[in-house]
């Protein structure tokens, strides 16, 4: 179904794309039709999806993110739908204490769509800041 070039005709009216999308993106109306294909069938197809589904299913949520020692920023949406920050970002900060908590008001699951000029800046900081750690001889950078 992915591989037809007709998918996009799905997406062709703003309000239709936002509705589609609102658990992945707060602002899916200013996607074109071809990049809201896009997004969809990229998570159809994903390699990982499935069994990180059933994982997190039999497993239940990460209980640790031990072994994370490079500088690390995390970035949640206030409007994420699918792991909402009210609801989980205090159990987050304290499995990923080092990370650096940065929030995007009215940004979704995908910031990438819905904030990406800031989210660049935000990895850029990041990037920046791990550089100067490694000038500075951090071992942990």
């Amino acid at each position: 179904v992915w591989a037809n070039p007709r998918r996009e005709k799905l997406f062709l009216r703003p309000k239709l794309r936002r509705l589609a999308l609102l658990d992945v993106v707060e602002h899916g109306e200013r996607m074109t039709p071809r990049q809201a294909a896009d997004l969809l069938r990229g998570s159809a197809e994903c390699p990982i999806y499935w069994d990180l589904f059933d994982a997190i299913r039999r497993d239940g949520p990460p209980v640790d993110f031990d072994g994370i020692d490079c500088p690390t920023t995390i970035v949640w949406g206030t409007k994420d739908r699918i792991i909402p920050l009210k609801r989980y970002s205090e159990r987050i900060r304290r499995l990923v204490p080092q990370a650096e908590f940065v929030v995007l008001e009215g940004a979704g699951h995908s910031p990438m769509v819905d904030a990406p000029e800031r989210l660049v800046g935000i990895i850029e900081e990041t990037a920046s800041r791990a550089r100067e750690r490694v000038a500075a001889g951090d071992p942990a950078a």
